[in-house]
């Protein structure tokens, strides 16, 4: 029977230790050099080509216009505002809610999340009350 390394071993006092992993580690001098060169001239030109991204001027951005008008569906309120922005609320759970905003035009009509993976959802019961200061969902 071969024996196999899995990554822990007994000593005889029974506690447990790491073992050596396999790989670079335990690689000749000559191979860590090698692959050393060779990651640096792969990645080498990419650094040289990144270019720096300035950080956003929180100061300079203006807020969106007041409301003057709102949607209701299903499942969503959109909010549409003085400066053609708009602001859709989308319950999705009771305790999960997904906010899109658009500023200055309207939301795009593609409904795509990089944040939530799952597309259909129980619509869960919600309300929604007017008042001329507030809308409360």
């Amino acid at each position: 029977m071969k024996r196999r390394r899995i990554g822990l071993r007994v000593v005889r006092q029974g506690a447990l230790r790491s073992a050596p992993q396999s790989g670079l580690r335990n690689a000749p001098r000559g191979a860590r050099i090698g692959l050393k060169i060779v990651l640096f001239i792969v990645l080498y030109p990419f650094l040289l080509t990144a270019t720096p991204v300035a950080a956003q001027d929180v100061a300079a951005l203006q807020p969106i216009g007041s409301v003057t008008a709102f949607e209701r569906t299903e499942n969503a309120v959109t909010f549409r505002c003085h400066d053609n922005s708009q602001v859709q609320l989308t319950i999705l759970a009771p305790d999960l809610v997904r906010v899109r905003a658009a500023f200055a035009k309207p939301i795009h009509e593609r409904d795509h999340s990089w944040a939530i993976a799952k597309e259909s959802w129980t619509t869960p019961r919600w309300t929604l009350s007017e008042t001329p200061e507030a809308v409360t969902v």
